[in-house]
């Protein structure tokens, strides 16, 4: 292996950013680092670069400890460091323990002083406001260093839901107003069955309102109550927050909508179940004057969003589902909304996507499926592959969803989404068989299957269409 700085093979001709990319691709592909850092210098510091860029601090005493060890060792390598996640540190060293809390002397921003996104999970409010508040300074030999403030940008913290209902008992809110580069805050809640779901928050109530992120531009909040008191101040005092993403039940998020900043211009909704009145969520989102964007995931009433889209307000609509399926709940709706006699004419883009791709269980599965079946192993025929993994479980909703394509082409919206894929599921799924059968063919060498499946004639075309150069080069026709 090279171990020059600058090797003359054609791979590093390339620019810093692409190799950057060969590196990250390889690491990614389980490539081990330590083979990367071995082929030459100019690899091995594209490697440590990407390698320290994000990694965990906590978890089993062992590995901690060797971590601590090595940034000690080497303060060279936080520098590298943008990614944290803080986990706790099991305190114990032998495998049965259970008492883990995390470290009470970490000083994160110190420790790595290029920290850009900062995630704390399994940690208690006390512990969060030890983090964030902890003021920069000097920390014990070797990490001594000037204190300043890392250019943090994001902040993720999992939160005990359950375990407050207050903005003024988050005693860690205001230390994230001392970040003046911090833009991304996502509050990650675990649902206790004790939540207190129904008190609301006074909209005018500003008692210890908490000072607010002044640049914070985007907010994620999952299964976390809504505060009962600041709700005024979280409505006002956050003038750059334009995008807001809420998973929660219904209630939840209308609690939440009900005091969100007007300033927002984007919004991502998720729900786990629908506990409010139809119309609720429409009237919520007609506060904000400024929303163009809106984002609705898995379980969905789009029906009692239609007061809402009928307005002039939104620009991007954005459908995610769990299967491909459950576009056909919304189909007449959206038909009514985009072909109907009183269509919508403002929108300017529709995304229609899911979870699952075309099939409920995803490609891979369908794939295993159909080389069994080629193969023999399988008792399930292709007929039946086919009804087990059509995403409309054989509805006729293809000319549907063509007239729903056509309609929003013929009123100027883009219209976009994988799951559009599911229109062509017929086509697909032959060519995908086909490709099977002929790529058993090769890989034996056994035709005998492939011509029983589409004759001599057939199984020649097949072969030319799923590998055309293959099929150019055994007739002279190739170069």
């Amino acid at each position: 292996m090279a171990s020059m700085e600058g090797d003359t093979a054609p791979l590093f001709r390339l620019p810093e950013e692409l190799l950057e990319i060969v590196v990250e691709q390889a690491l990614a592909d389980s490539v081990p680092a330590a083979v990367l850092l071995e082929t030459c210098r100019r690899f091995a510091r594209i490697t440590r670069k990407l390698y320290y860029a994000r990694i965990k601090y906590g978890g089993a005493w062992a590995s901690y400890i060797k971590l601590v060890d090595l940034l000690e060792t080497r303060p060279d390598l936080q520098e590298l460091v943008k990614d944290v996640t803080l986990r706790p540190v099991i305190n114990r060293r032998d495998s049965t323990a259970e008492a883990c809390a995390h470290s009470a002397t970490i000083r994160v921003f110190d420790l790595f002083p290029s920290l850009k996104i900062l995630r704390i999970t399994d940690a208690s409010p006390k512990e969060v406001a030890q983090i964030l508040a902890r003021p920069p300074g000097p920390v014990h030999p070797p990490l001594q260093r000037i204190a300043i403030h890392p250019p943090l940008q994001h902040v993720a913290i999992e939160l005990p839901a359950g375990n407050w209902r207050r903005f003024s008992e988050l005693c860690w809110w205001e230390a994230l107003a001392r970040f003046p580069d911090l833009g991304e805050l996502t509050l990650l809640g675990t649902a206790f069955p004790w939540r207190n779901e129904g008190v609301r928050a006074d909209p005018g109530e500003r008692s210890q309102a908490p000072a607010m992120p002044q640049g914070l531009h985007t907010l994620t909040i999952q299964y976390v109550a809504p505060p009962t008191d600041g709700a005024a101040a979280f409505a006002d005092d956050l003038p750059a927050l334009t995008n807001l993403a809420l998973a929660d039940e219904e209630s939840m998020v209308s609690r939440w909508l009900s005091i969100a900043p007007l300033s927002l211009t984007r919004i991502t909704l998720d729900f786990t179940t629908h506990d409010v009145e139809p119309g609720e969520l429409a009237q919520q989102l007609g506060r904000f004057p400024r929303l163009q964007h809106l984002r609705l995931v898995h379980n969905f009433k789009l029906h009692d969003l239609v007061p809402f889209l009928r307005t002039d307000k939104l620009r991007h609509l954005e459908l995610h589902y769990d299967t491909t399926g459950d576009l056909t709940d919304d189909l007449d709706t959206l038909l009514d909304l985009i072909c109907g006699p009183d269509r919508i004419r403002h929108l300017q883009s529709i995304n229609l996507g899911s979870d699952t791709d075309l099939c409920e269980t995803g490609y891979e599965d369908l794939e295993e499926y159909l080389c069994d079946a080629i193969k023999g192993t399988d008792d399930m025929t292709l007929a039946e592959i086919k009804s087990e993994f059509d995403p409309f479980h054989g509805q006729s909703v293809e000319e549907n969803i063509r007239r729903l394509v056509e309609g929003a082409h013929a009123n100027g919206i883009k219209i976009a989404g994988h799951t559009l894929r599911a229109v062509d599921w017929e086509r697909q799924f032959e060519d995908m068989v086909e490709r099977h059968f002929v790529e058993h063919a090769l890989a034996t060498n056994d035709y005998t299957i492939l011509r029983r499946q589409y004759g001599k004639k057939g199984a020649i075309e097949a072969i030319r269409r799923q590998r055309p150069l293959l099929a150019a080069m055994l007739s002279g026709d190739g170069s």
